[in-house]
């Protein structure tokens, strides 16, 4: 206990400590907290707003839970990452594991480290929704106690859950050579299964209802989906009936709460102490075993010459499969964006023809589609907006190499082009498919779309390699600090976001408006997503032309 104490304490001064230019992003870091804020509070009143809602139909305890399974996935997804990156794939395992500490304390020192930058995450997720919903519907002192009990050990539980996934994975990649690439795949295929099968039910919840039934039997109905779709996690189910004081299992109201009190921290006891049995016990050898090569003997190969530009796309692509952490981040959104389109695309499309009459539903269903595909596919780009970042110490090396800078950035902006017009295809070949499929497939706002998406894409990327470039974070010890502990991507993304939703707002308002005063939709449709082709033309060449005038500068003031 006493080694795990230090080992923790060690590695979080180290987790936690201030480097190289932090004071630089001091005022980027207090805009993010404003953005949180921000966020926090738009959530906290939706909830407030839904609360009595939720409370007539009787279905507090299970929006608690979605509520507290979001915090879980979102910690399960990226504390998985973490465990990889930080634990399994880290620089310091071979010296950490040489010191005269057990290695099962290595391992949950390491997760305790992760497990602090994580609980934030959490909080931000689960706090707001879960407070004001308490308060709205004016939920007994014991949700209160629930909350912090979900704000300490839900975040445990993931996290549990996420090392014992861990093992089979890291077993798994250690039989080949390219161990970061494999385990990024593996955990790319795992969480698009993952987010696929939850959102479905999602999806068939939104769909459970309606026809000739009667309000007493659609309620019925929600319910009965709204209970499924808080089972899938039972433990955490559990614990915001606890929350609610709600008798599911046996008729006296302390009774049920003491029973559900007593499924979820017997969860987290069970799930601690197969961690600690399982992945405590492999944890040394299959990070011993990451370090590794499955082969001793390298082939000879024949040397291919290659244009500057071609080794440093090579490169670039090489350097990002080779780590998990990297991976991930950059290549998660072509699987789960398609995912993710056609889920929220057949809800959306279903329930706004239900509320608003054709073609305005129509173009609000569209619109949906094309939102999560700027969101998801063009946003998410972590490629782009690590550009330089990702190099870390290695930068001293782009910066005496007989390449000149622009090249090396244009090698940056190709291959990151690439990643993201892949996501995108797949993306809006899953939304024209799902709108097929819906009715709702407008031929004009396709083929607007996609010339939209193929410029705005590029002009994304652009705006978020000179991003990075401008204030990148090299002074890096694990991955995870060069994408999560980096104000370079977060920016571009809620820029991202922001744009998605004011051009969607854009092209649904005037079509409309058009289609209502005029009978004319299509005009709307074409002056809207005319603006932003034209915009976001704008945008991509003004930044090619600043990259290609600024690269030097940029490039000879920063230094390792």
């Amino acid at each position: 206990m006493h080694g795990w104490f230090l080992m923790t304490r060690t590695l979080m001064k180290t987790f936690f400590r201030k480097g190289k230019g932090d004071g630089s992003r001091f005022a980027g870091m207090i805009v993010l907290a404003a953005l949180g804020a921000l966020l926090s509070a738009g959530v906290a009143v939706m909830f407030a707003f839904l609360g009595p809602a939720f409370a007539a139909v009787g279905i507090v305890p299970e929006v608690t839970a979605l509520l507290l399974d979001a915090g879980f996935i979102v910690v399960l997804v990226f504390g998985t990452i973490g465990i990889f990156s930080y634990v399994y794939f880290a620089r310091d395992s071979e010296f950490l594991l040489s010191l005269p500490v057990r290695p099962s304390a290595v391992f949950l020192a390491k997760l305790a480290a992760v497990y602090a930058q994580e609980i934030m995450i959490a909080a931000l997720v689960m706090v707001p929704g879960t407070l004001a919903l308490g308060i709205s519907t004016v939920q007994p002192a014991t949700y209160y106690i629930m909350i912090l009990l979900a704000l300490l050990l839900v975040p445990v539980m993931a996290l549990l859950v996420a090392s014992l996934v861990s093992v089979p994975l890291a077993a798994a990649a250690s039989f080949f050579r390219r161990k970061g690439a494999v385990s990024g795949i593996l955990l790319i295929i795992l969480f698009a299964a993952f987010m696929g099968v939850y959102m479905y039910f999602v999806y068939s919840m939104s769909y459970g209802t309606g026809g000739d039934q009667s309000v007493e039997e659609i309620l019925a109905e929600m319910q009965s989906g709204m209970v499924t779709m808080a089972s899938v996690l039972y433990p955490v189910y559990a614990l915001a009936r606890f929350g609610t004081l709600t008798p599911a299992l046996v008729g006296s109201v302390a009774g049920s709460a003491l029973i559900d009190l007593a499924i979820f921290f017997g969860t987290v006891i069970a799930a601690g102490a197969l961690t600690v049995l399982i992945s405590g016990k492999a944890y040394k050898g299959a990070a011993l075993r990451q370090n590794e090569h499955t082969s001793s003997v390298t082939s000879a190969r024949e040397y291919v010459a290659s244009s500057a530009l071609g080794a440093l796309m090579k490169k670039e692509w090489r350097e990002m499969v080779r780590n998990i952490s990297f991976a991930f981040q950059c290549l998660a959104g072509v699987v789960l964006a398609p995912v993710i389109v056609v889920v929220v695309s057949l809800a959306s499309g279903m329930q706004n023809f239900t509320l608003v009459p054709l073609p305005s539903a129509e173009i609000m269903a569209w619109g949906t589609s094309l939102l999560m595909i700027v969101m998801m596919g063009v946003g998410m780009n972590q490629f782009a907006t690590t550009a330089v970042s990702r190099e870390g110490q290695s930068f001293a090396y782009s910066k005496t190499i007989p390449v000149p800078y622009a090249t090396q950035l244009l090698a940056k902006i190709i291959v990151a082009d690439i990643i993201a017009y892949i996501t995108v295809t797949l993306s809006l070949v899953a939304a024209i498919v799902t709108a097929a499929i819906g009715g709702y497939a407008d031929p004009l706002a396709i083929v607007l779309s996609a010339v939209f998406l193929l410029v705005y894409t590029a002009a994304y990327v652009n705006f978020g390699v000179l991003h990075d470039l401008k204030k990148p974070k090299l002074d890096w010890v694990t991955p995870r600090e060069a994408v999560k502990s980096n104000a370079t991507t977060v920016v571009p993304m809620l820029l991202d976001f922001l744009i998605g939703i004011l051009g969607v707002v854009l092209v649904c308002v005037l079509t409309i408006v058009f289609d209502a005063n005029f009978g004319l939709p299509a005009a709307g449709t074409g002056i809207a997503f005319g603006a932003l082709i034209i915009l976001s033309a704008a945008a991509l060449v003004w930044s090619v032309s600043y990259i290609r005038k600024n690269a030097d500068k940029y490039y000879n003031r920063l230094s390792i």
